[in-house]
């Protein structure tokens, strides 16, 4: 029963010959989905030799650790023995690995994503070294198509080796790989089949490990916002009656979307923090006051967080139709009702609060009124 209860743990070796060492320390830390804690440790020997060994019953992530800027991805099965060559002072750029296929994924991972990370580097150098250039607004759209193109070349690229190894752990490491912790190269919401598709082999293949459990967990979690978000899209959909929106005015009484009924409305959702959104408010005042006799209105719900701001905003701009918020910012209940994914964002309603028209800014909704009004 003891024997058992264990289940089949095995041991494995990590063997290293490394170049350039200094007495360096280096670690074996286990990448769990929660946490990362270390494994086995020990200091690179004069010749640089090193030698980490751990116990394992299924596969799993781990770090082979120098230092923060110094350490690469490492994939092992219980039983592997793995070798490890390259310069200890440069150990990403440099490592090669073998006794391990899942291990040579990652470094073949590791390689591609540092190249289009140069790639990128490179076009933000060319564009920062012309800044003061005549030509800049070329400069910057040649820079940002070319950004465009490495990052869809990449993401190319990272779905076809997801496809070609769903059956390794190397492809769970493929999806979640960044540019920045800001910038994702797939992520779930865009690319939701390919990371089904990476589920449901893992969940047949390493059900137990953390890495496949942890991705499960995600497509549910995933799966549950794209069913709310088709049930929203519905709701706000062309055709759609606006849901109804009742929060504070200004000076607190509660104001009803549905109270702008019998006209045509633009209801609008902005922010005194919205650079953009109070750039278009200048073209707001100018339709309004255009066709407000017409039988058009406008409905502004702000996503502020300070009343101060909202209130000087709306005295900025000299914004003189409705005005609400609850001033919960994006935790705003209507920010999820209406689907919100960024402002400035609007819907155009008829007389009966039907949606005709969305995200209409600058001279499209001019062109739209002029055909509602006629002139």
């Amino acid at each position: 029963m003891i024997i058992s209860s264990c289940g089949f743990r095995k041991k494995f070796k990590v063997h290293g010959q490394l170049i350039n060492t200094s007495n360096e320390n280096i670690f074996l830390k286990e990448m769990a989905s929660t946490d990362v804690f270390v494994v086995d440790s020990t200091k690179i020997d004069p010749d640089g030799e090193f030698t980490l060994k751990g116990e394992k019953d299924k596969p799993a992530f781990y770090m082979l650790y120098i230092s923060k800027n110094n350490n690469v991805t490492l994939i092992i099965k219980p039983g592997e023995r793995l070798k490890i060559t390259g310069d200890a002072k440069d150990l990403v750029h440099t490592y090669s690995v073998e006794g391990s296929k899942d291990s040579q994924l990652a470094k073949e991972l590791n390689d591609s994503i540092n190249s289009a990370l140069g790639k990128i580097d490179n076009v933000w150098r060319t564009y920062y070294d012309s800044i003061h250039s005549p030509n800049i607004l070329h400069i910057r759209a040649k820079r940002d198509s070319t950004l465009e193109e490495i990052d869809t070349s990449y993401q190319e690229f990272t779905k076809a080796f997801i496809k070609n190894n769903l059956h390794s752990m190397a492809s769970l490491m493929a999806l979640y790989q960044q540019y920045s912790q800001q910038h994702s190269v797939l992520n779930p919401l865009d690319h939701f089949e390919i990371f089904k598709m990476a589920d449901s082999v893992m969940m047949i293949e390493y059900p137990t490990t953390d890495a496949a459990q942890s991705l499960h967990k995600l497509i549910g979690d995933v799966t549950d916002r794209k069913i709310q978000q088709a049930e929203t899209e519905k709701k706000v959909a062309i055709g759609a009656i606006a849901p109804e929106i009742a929060l504070p005015s200004p000076k607190g009484e509660i104001t009803k979307l549905s109270s702008t009924r019998g006209k045509y409305v633009l209801l609008d959702f902005w922010a005194s923090w919205c650079k953009p959104c109070r750039q278009e408010n200048p073209n707001l005042v100018k339709v309004y006051y255009k066709y407000r006799y017409q039988g058009f209105d406008i409905f502004q719900v702000s996503l502020d967080r300070s009343k101060n701001s909202w209130l000087k905003g709306i005295q900025d701009d000299q914004l003189a139709w409705a005005q609400v918020s609850d001033l919960q910012m994006w935790d705003s209940p209507v920010v999820t009702l209406y689907g919100i994914q960024g402002i400035p964002h609007n819907l155009l309603l008829d007389p009966n609060g039907k949606i005709i028209a969305k995200d209409l800014l600058g001279g499209d909704l001019v062109i739209k009124l002029k055909e509602i009004f006629k002139w």
